[in-house]
C-alpha cells in the first residue's frame, strides 16, 4: 500500500513539473515565469519536509531563471521603485524567507546558496544612487510594497544586503549591471549531524580498539558503542554552543542582496 501511495504522489508531482515546464517556457509573460519558480520552491521545499519522499533520491526540480531587465526610467526615484519592486518579486518567489528548499546542511559551518533573480542595466539614468538613499528608501513608511502594508524593511524582515565595489561603497550607476539575489541561509540538519558524529565516532573508535594488543575483536563492538556516545556527546555540545550563539548574536536569516551582478558576497553556492 506505501509503495502505490508513494507512485501516485511521485507521478502527481512528475504531472505538476510536465504542467509547469510548459507554463514557463511556453507563456510569454512574466507571469508565467515568476508562478513557475515560486510553485516549484514550494514544492521542492515540502517534499524536502516529507518523510515519504525526504530520504528517497528524489530531489524536486526548482525551475527558477535569471531574467534580464533593463530600466529606461532617468528618475531617480522611479528607478528605485523598480528596483525595489524587482527585490520583492524575487524575495516573494523564494517563500519571504519562510521556506528551506535546498535542504539543510549536515555539517557545523553555516552556509549560504544564492539564487540571482534578475541582472539590471540602465540605458538613460546618469546620476548615482548610493548605499544612503537606499537606506532612507526601505525605511520610509510612506514607501509601502506592493499589495501590502508593509514598507519595505519590514516586508524583507530587515534582511537586506547591499553588495560594495573594491574601495567598499555601493552605488547605482550607469552601465554596470547589477543583480538582484535571493541568499538562501541553509538550515542546520540537527539530527544529521547527531548521526554523522556518532557513526564517525563508532568507526574511529571501533577500528582502533582492533588494532590494541591483548583486546583486539573481543571489545570492539563495545568501543562501536563508545565511540558512538562520545561521538553523539559531542554534537550534544556543539548544538549547545550554536544555541547560545545564536541568542548572543541572532540567528542567520535568508537574505535579499542588491548588489554588482558579479559580487558573489555571501553566496557559498548556488541553488540549482
Amino acid at each position: 500500500m506505501g509503495g502505490k501511495t508513494t507512485d501516485i504522489i511521485l507521478a502527481l508531482i512528475a504531472l505538476s513539473v510536465i504542467g509547469l515546464v510548459l507554463f514557463g517556457f511556453f507563456g510569454n509573460s512574466d507571469f508565467f515565469s515568476e508562478l513557475t519558480c515560486k510553485v516549484t520552491v514550494y514544492m521542492a521545499d515540502q517534499t524536502e519536509k516529507a518523510p515519504i519522499i525526504k530520504y528517497t533520491p528524489f530531489t524536486f526540480p526548482i525551475i527558477c531563471s535569471t531574467k534580464d531587465k533593463v530600466i529606461e526610467e532617468d528618475n531617480k526615484d522611479k528607478i528605485m521603485w523598480e528596483i525595489a519592486d524587482y527585490m520583492r518579486k524575487c524575495w516573494s518567489m523564494w517563500g519571504e524567507g519562510n521556506l528551506n528548499p535546498a535542504g539543510k546542511n549536515v555539517w557545523f559551518n553555516d552556509e549560504f546558496k544564492c539564487f540571482k533573480c534578475y541582472r539590471l542595466s540602465f540605458n538613460d539614468f546618469e546620476g548615482i544612487i548610493d548605499a544612503n538613499e537606499w537606506d532612507e528608501f526601505f525605511k520610509d513608511p510612506e514607501k509601502r510594497v506592493k499589495g501590502s502594508d508593509l514598507d519595505f524593511y519590514n516586508y524583507f524582515k530587515g534582511n537586506i544586503l547591499l553588495g560594495t565595489d573594491d574601495e567598499g561603497n555601493f552605488v547605482i550607476e550607469k552601465d554596470k549591471y547589477y543583480g538582484v539575489t535571493f541568499v538562501e541561509h541553509i538550515e542546520k540538519d540537527r539530527w544529521g549531524r547527531y548521526v554523522a558524529t556518532a557513526t564517525t565516532g563508532a568507526t574511529v573508535v571501533g577500528g582502533a580498539c582492533m588494532f590494541v594488543v591483548g583486546v583486539g575483536w573481543i571489545a570492539s563492538p563495545l568501543c562501536v558503542l563508545g565511540g558512538g556516545a562520545l561521538g553523539a556527546g559531542a554534537a550534544a555540545i556543539e548544538q549547545f554552543i550554536d544555541k547560545i550563539s545564536s541568542l548572543i548574536v541572532g540567528e542567520d536569516k535568508d537574505i535579499i542582496m542588491l548588489s554588482r551582478y558579479e559580487d558573489v558576497k555571501k553566496c557559498g553556492g548556488y541553488i540549482e
